[in-house]
């Protein structure tokens, strides 16, 4: 039995019929969308991804996923895309910074502005569409 493949199917099936990477996002469950959303960071040239899982306060039920996407940029060095999923996550937008080569850089990012039916991935693209210094 191959988990990844039977996962991969399973989420084949949930979106068949959708018309675009929005649509998709908009339709799956909070978890079933930020493990899609994973796969898709992951899916990028030269990403390296990291989720961390962490309850917002001692004794709480509320838990934050931190993702940090990883990437080499296009001049030489590294962007890192910081992401803090809340508690209202996916309705609300993630909290967002970026660094690059270790120092925070002002990115900024019209698709959490407009967060509705977008992705992490998309982030990530206005991200590297800058080509932050």
């Amino acid at each position: 039995m191959d988990i990844f493949n039977d996962n991969t199917q399973q989420e084949q099936k949930q979106t068949e019929g959708l018309e675009s990477p929005e649509d998709i996002c908009a339709s799956l469950s909070d978890q079933n969308r930020l493990d899609n959303e994973i796969i898709k960071l992951k899916s990028l040239p030269g990403a390296f991804v990291e989720i961390f899982h962490r309850k917002v306060n001692q004794g709480s039920s509320v838990n934050e996923t931190l993702v940090l996407v990883t990437l080499p940029k296009i001049g030489g060095g590294l962007i890192s895309c910081y992401f803090v999923c809340g508690a209202k996550y996916p309705e609300s937008p993630p909290s967002f910074s970026a660094t690059v080569n270790g120092c925070e850089s002002k990115v900024h990012s019209s698709t959490l502005q407009n967060w509705s039916g977008n992705c992490l991935v998309d982030v990530v693209r206005d991200v590297l569409a800058q080509e932050p210094d």
